[in-house]
């Protein structure tokens, strides 16, 4: 089994990258790959409750993240430094994510065998 890590960067407002990240991820979780994912820069408006996101994109990206622990993708980690510089509160972000610094992202890329960047 390979470990596969999609690094979401993007904001949900930008189109429909964080939409298809999230389709990639349930899809190569389907097919027995370790997916984690980790929300960096503005990646991280992603996990924020919002309701304008499925009119913008087409893909309701809200319940996207609620599907993924169906597909086994259970390891999400979001970057410190990106909830600091747009100073969003972890209480606002979801409860099975993990904070990590920029030296632990370093590290998890570095072990992961693929890694999807948008």
């Amino acid at each position: 089994m390979r470990s596969v890590l999609i690094r979401m960067s993007k904001s949900p407002l930008n189109g429909l990258i964080s939409g298809e990240q999230l389709e990639t991820a349930m899809v190569a979780a389907t097919f027995e790959q370790e997916v984690s994912i980790l929300f960096t820069g503005d990646g991280v408006l992603n996990l924020l409750p919002t309701k304008e996101t499925k009119e913008v994109t087409g893909y309701n990206i809200e319940k996207m993240l609620l599907a993924l622990p169906t597909f086994d993708v259970n390891d999400l980690f979001i970057c410190e430094r990106s909830l600091e510089q747009r100073q969003i509160g972890v209480f606002s972000l979801p409860k099975n994510a993990t904070l990590i610094t920029f030296e632990d992202q370093r590290r998890l890329i570095k072990t992961t065998d693929v890694v999807l960047s948008a």
